[in-house]
């Protein structure tokens, strides 16, 4: 059998698959249209999008060099799986992934639906914020939605997909403040995906809601404090152990040799003598369009510039407008800045912060939502009677 057959074929279980999706995406247009005929039509709009980009995405992986090919291919062919399989990073999306393939008998493009389903999943929790956000009636900031990057990069075999679920979970149940115990999942997930990255939430996030969430007593906040001190000294060394250094000072030599290798890849860039500020802007809001190397550039491109007017609307409602903040807010640019602050100090390949930066935009399509809210009610209450 050769190598390209391993991941083309398909079985029954595969169409099943997809008409449970497709079921599932009609039941929530049932669902949405009891709120308002408008979201419920976007609400199957999305969903479609989707699903369809599922195809799109899984058609291009098949032409390519793709990491959901080695996670498949893993999880077919290992014989030892086990707890040992059970740690962080790829380890832990074979260890998933064989359950699908070997207990379940899924296809390359089972897998794929399995993980695009689990984002569509996240799609749908933002969703609700959202909708929350307007006062339940459809607004063409909707659209925002319907960023092809968004779905592209979260619809494959990986640990993008997961990460996407967990972060919008995170995004739903600050807005909503939910149960602690509804912060478990989304946690485990993000430690398992990516650590380092549990460690910026943590500190970025769990401080910022904390400290800026006035219901909480002052004893409570430094007791949090002293866990969040007591966790970060606990996964340092998992975290050294993952990007394979012994102590923290061999860091800023991996980092170094990580970049020197990103910029030698067909879209990297040298930003080594550029400030902070730069590279978070280039990881943010960078490729322009007159930096596309190809289509996928392109319109990452394009949608940069979204993100560009996006980032316009918060700064303008932050600081000229001057909306009235929470712990929600705070805790939304905790998060967002202590995730793309770091990485975007390492960044030498937009391939990689294009697929990075998605795991923060829950966060900050729900600031827009939130400033243009603000900013709504600031207007309607200088407007005399």
């Amino acid at each position: 059998m050769s190598t390209l057959s391993i991941y083309s074929e398909t079985n029954i279980l595969d169409y099943v698959l997809i008409l449970l999706y497709v079921l599932y995406i009609l039941k929530q247009f049932s669902v949405y249209t009891k709120i308002n005929q408008k979201i419920g039509i976007f609400s199957l709009v999305m969903g479609l999008v989707h699903f369809i980009i599922t195809f799109a995405s899984y058609g291009f992986i098949l032409g390519s060099v793709a990491d959901a090919k080695h996670y498949y291919s893993e999880s077919v062919s290992i014989t030892d799986w086990g707890l040992s399989y059970l740690s962080n990073g790829t380890s832990f999306i074979v260890f998933l992934n064989y359950m699908l393939v070997q207990w379940l008998q899924l296809s390359f493009l089972g897998c794929f639906l399995v993980f695009s389903f689990i984002s569509y999943l996240g799609c749908l929790k933002l969703f609700d914020v959202i909708i929350d956000l307007t006062d339940r009636k459809y607004n063409v900031s909707y659209l925002l939605l319907l960023l092809i990057g968004t779905h592209f990069w979260t619809v494959s075999l990986g640990k993008d997909a997961l990460m996407f679920y967990a972060m919008c979970c995170l995004c739903y149940n600050i807005y909503f403040d939910k149960p602690r115990s509804r912060y478990i999942l989304p946690l485990m997930l993000i430690g398992f995906i990516r650590l380092h990255v549990l460690i910026f939430v943590l500190v970025g996030g769990g401080v910022s809601y904390v400290f800026t969430n006035k219901k909480i007593k002052t004893q409570t906040k430094f007791v949090f404090a002293g866990l969040v001190l007591g966790v970060l000294l606990f996964l340092i060394p998992f975290f050294l152990k993952e990007i394979a250094v012994t102590n923290i000072s061999d860091i800023e030599g991996k980092l170094q040799s990580s970049m020197n290798a990103n910029v030698e890849g067909g879209a990297g860039i040298d930003l080594k003598d550029s400030n902070l500020v730069v590279k978070w802007f280039s990881y943010m809001f960078r490729p322009f369009v007159f930096e596309a190397r190809n289509p996928m550039f392109l319109v990452s491109a394009l949608e940069n510039l979204v993100w560009l007017y996006i980032f316009f609307i918060i700064i303008r409602g932050l600081f000229f407008d001057k909306i009235k903040t929470n712990y929600i807010l705070w805790s939304y640019i905790g998060i967002i800045l202590a995730c793309t602050l770091p990485l975007a100090y390492t960044l030498a390949n937009f391939g990689i912060s294009m697929r990075q930066k998605i795991m923060i935009f829950p966060f900050f399509l729900i600031l827009f939502f939130i400033v243009k809210k603000s900013r709504k009610s600031l207007y309607e209450n200088s407007i005399p009677d």
